[in-house]
């Protein structure tokens, strides 16, 4: 009977008729006496009730819509009155102070594009031109021209017998080009002086001088007075 009883029980709980938080339930049956069961007696495994998930919500796909044309915007031209950037129509917007030192190279120069009128005076010095660079033809007519002056040397005094040298330099900033010599007017004609050498002086002794040798007989009455001359040429832009 007790078997039947609790099996009822059981049924009565897995439809749910018996739901409660109490501790415990008092069952009267026909023709059994009350008696309490302790629910805790009872473990009925509960049974989740599946979850009913709620139907997929579709993204909002956005209709395709039609695209107006785009417009292609006029470019912005620039002068150079203007204050804009730079561009390929910039006309005279780089200046002197856009230009880094040494930017502008040989090849960035065009045919022609520099004349005497963009060089300043003075902007060009010996640095700046190769050796060799200017040759004749590049030299304009009446662009240099060519100065003399006669350079008399130290005299020398010969005695009957002697020999001595004597140098006629040039002075600074011109070059030697020629020279000669003189003697006194008192010299003995029955035993002249002889004159040695005439000519440019040594590179390694007074390169740029007119260097004289001469002796004097020893049958000479009196000693000779030499004197070396050089002819100086300086050239003048």
């Amino acid at each position: 009977m007790s078997k039947v009883l609790t099996k009822s029980i059981i049924a009565i709980l897995a439809v749910g008729i018996l739901v409660g938080a109490a501790t415990s339930a008092t069952i009267i049956i026909a023709g059994l006496k009350p008696f309490n069961l302790a629910l805790a007696q009872l473990r009925v495994p509960f049974l989740a009730q599946p979850r009913v998930q709620a139907p997929l919500q579709q993204p909002f796909l956005a209709q395709p819509g039609v695209q107006a044309p785009l417009q292609q915007q006029p470019l912005a031209t620039t002068t150079s009155s203007g204050s804009g950037s730079f561009g390929p129509n910039c006309v005279g917007c780089i200046t002197t102070q856009n230009l880094a030192n040494g930017a502008v190279t040989n090849p960035k120069l065009g045919p022609l594009s520099v004349s005497s009128a963009n060089i300043g005076a003075g902007q060009v010095g010996t640095g700046n031109i190769a050796d060799g660079a200017v040759t004749t033809q590049k030299i304009a007519h009446s662009a240099v021209s060519v100065s003399t002056t006669r350079v008399e040397g130290q005299p020398v005094t010969i005695t009957p017998g002697g020999f001595n040298v004597a140098l006629a330099n040039c002075p600074q900033g011109s070059i030697v080009s020629g020279g000669g010599y003189t003697f006194n007017l008192g010299v003995d004609t029955a035993a002249p002086p002889t004159v040695v050498w005439s000519q440019q002086g040594q590179i390694d002794i007074a390169p740029n001088a007119w260097n004289v040798s001469a002796i004097v007989p020893n049958t000479a009455l009196h000693a000779a007075v030499l004197t070396p001359v050089a002819t100086c040429e300086t050239i003048h832009p």
